[in-house]
């Protein structure tokens, strides 16, 4: 459970980390071939899971998914929670049954999603009972979710059966020849 003062730092980080909820422009590096391969996916009835080794890229190309659910699908940005479970303010409530309802809650609360939530869950294998969560937001219809995480700790077989049919894998490569020339 998130305290109170871990609930009021969160929102102070969400801002920095949701530009787009202010309309402020955000950097989403050098466009990734596989954007329109990952961006095919979006909207379904499936999560989307961004996969690969460490620093390939899953982290820019979260954000190259925001930006093209505001441009070109033209989803309001209030829409688009983005959260990095990397970040400090969730040290304390990783392993909480409830993080994920808490944040859903606080976006809903202080933000005011138009529409159905977009969760964009960075480096979701840090908590421990996000496929649980993932599943009933899929299953109820409570959110679209793209996650990201490495290989080998979002492709255990347990999660693999709690996300069965529920879930896109989508690999990510660093960059590649190409890519690197823009």
């Amino acid at each position: 459970m998130l305290t109170a003062t871990q609930s009021s730092s969160w929102l102070a980080r969400a801002r920095d980390t949701n530009p787009w909820w202010a309309g402020a422009p955000f950097d989403s590096g050098v466009t990734r071939d596989g954007l329109g391969d990952a961006a095919r996916w979006l909207g379904g009835d499936q999560a989307l899971a961004l996969i690969g080794m460490r620093r390939a890229g899953k982290s820019t190309l979260l954000r190259q998914i925001a930006r093209h659910l505001i441009e070109a699908r033209h989803v309001p940005p209030t829409d688009l929670l983005a959260v990095h479970f990397e970040e400090l303010e969730f040290i304390d409530a990783l392993d909480s049954p409830t993080l994920f309802d808490e944040l859903l809650a606080l976006h809903r609360d202080f933000v005011r999603p138009a529409g159905l939530p977009w969760l964009l869950l960075d480096e979701v294998q840090n908590t421990t009972h996000w496929a649980r969560f993932v599943r009933m937001a899929i299953d109820q219809k409570r959110a679209h979710v793209v996650v990201t995480g490495s290989s080998s700790r979002l492709l255990t077989p347990e999660l693999a059966t709690v996300l069965t049919g529920r879930s896109i894998r989508h690999e990510v490569w660093p960059l590649s020849f190409r890519e690197f020339l823009r």
